[in-house]
């Protein structure tokens, strides 16, 4: 694509650049999701050097990541504290949790075929799980309460005559609070 292309032209002479200026191998190339393009990481790798960016869901779609937790829900696999120092108080902070796993990257580089092992981390930050947390706790009550609102009886306030169009009202509450199968009403 366009975008791709331009990102590539973008990264691919920046690298080598930096390649020529210091004339040494094994550097560590830190970027951004945009730098992850596979073009790219192939090309770090091919001359020798290593990359550090985060994967955007193009390249880790919501149901690979889903297969990557099922062992973490399922109480199969602990992940490891992520902790930082804080510079106030000098203690170390756990700021999330995660875990590494290895991805075989096979790809073709000007004309040769190239194979090697890419090291992936799922990172949950701890500040980010919480303002989710918190998100879907406030999602949840409003839903609750206007389900609940429902059934009251007010001067002018229609009333719903059936089971089945309550259900539905109920229904479009949750989809709209995206709580579907979190709330369940009787």
């Amino acid at each position: 694509s366009p975008a791709l292309s331009e990102y590539l032209h973008r990264y691919i002479p920046e690298i080598e650049r930096v390649r020529a200026t210091l004339q040494r191998r094994g550097l560590l190339f830190v970027g951004d999701s945009k730098m992850a393009a596979l073009e790219t990481r192939v090309h770090v790798a091919a001359g020798g050097d290593y990359y550090l960016c985060p994967l955007p869901q193009t390249q880790v779609s919501a149901a690979q990541l889903a297969e990557l937790l099922g062992p973490v829900l399922r109480g199969e696999l602990q992940p490891v504290a992520i902790r930082r120092r804080n510079d106030e108080t000098g203690r170390w902070e756990k700021i999330g949790a995660g875990f590494a796993y290895t991805v075989l990257i096979e790809a073709e580089h000007d004309g040769q075929r190239l194979s090697y092992e890419e090291r992936r981390l799922v990172v949950c930050s701890s500040s980010y799980a919480a303002a989710q947390k918190h998100s879907l706790d406030q999602r949840v009550k409003k839903a609750v309460a206007e389900s609940r609102q429902l059934n009251e009886r007010k001067q002018g306030k229609k009333c719903l005559p059936t089971q089945a169009e309550c259900q539905a009202a109920v229904e479009k509450i949750l989809q709209r609070h995206r709580v579907t199968g979190l709330v369940q009403v009787t």
